[in-house]
């Protein structure tokens, strides 16, 4: 495994987990995100039940393909998929001239807008990193450079699940 590989998979599968977990923690949480799918009006309202629902379970593959070594290369790929995915109704929505919020990572009030096409256009980044990093694995990390690239995972998970606030003090 190499260290890139280790820091992209670590970043994905924590930013995944926080994703996931700040959608399910609680009946209010599930609802208001449902609700925020139903807001953005890029699939009829009948269909945003099952595609939340779609969206909390792509999430989930996610973090278990990331999770194991074997199947790494293929979580990279779908975590792809389900960014651009979550892209596509992004633009779609705002495209529409639908002004609403992201709860991309819980109760999050910022509405949704480029940033948030840019956030995931990096993440997907991260998943072709990910991807290079996997096929250009030579041996066993060591201890050092494993922890160095954890560091830099987390840095990373940070940047991610407060970028709304990045982009706020940006603006001010």
């Amino acid at each position: 495994m190499s260290y890139l590989a280790l820091a992209c998979r670590a970043m994905l599968v924590a930013v995944f987990v926080v994703s996931f977990v700040s959608k399910v923690r609680g009946r209010a949480a599930y609802a208001d995100f449902r609700r925020s799918v139903v807001e953005w009006q890029v699939l009829p309202a009948r269909w945003s039940g099952p595609a939340a629902a779609g969206a909390v379970a792509g999430e989930v593959v996610v973090v278990l393909l990331l999770a194991l070594l074997w199947t790494a290369p293929v979580g990279f790929v779908a975590a792809a998929i389900v960014l651009a995915a979550f892209t596509f109704g992004i633009v779609s929505a705002v495209r529409r001239g639908r002004v609403t919020s992201c709860r991309c990572f819980g109760a999050s009030t910022a509405t949704i807008g480029p940033a948030h096409v840019v956030r995931n256009g990096l993440l997907v980044v991260v998943c072709a990193a990910g991807v290079v990093g996997e096929a250009s694995a030579t041996g066993s990390p060591s201890v050092g450079g494993a922890a160095l690239a954890l560091s830099a995972a987390a840095i990373g998970v940070l940047f991610v699940v407060r970028f709304d606030d990045v982009v706020a003090l940006t603006r001010t």
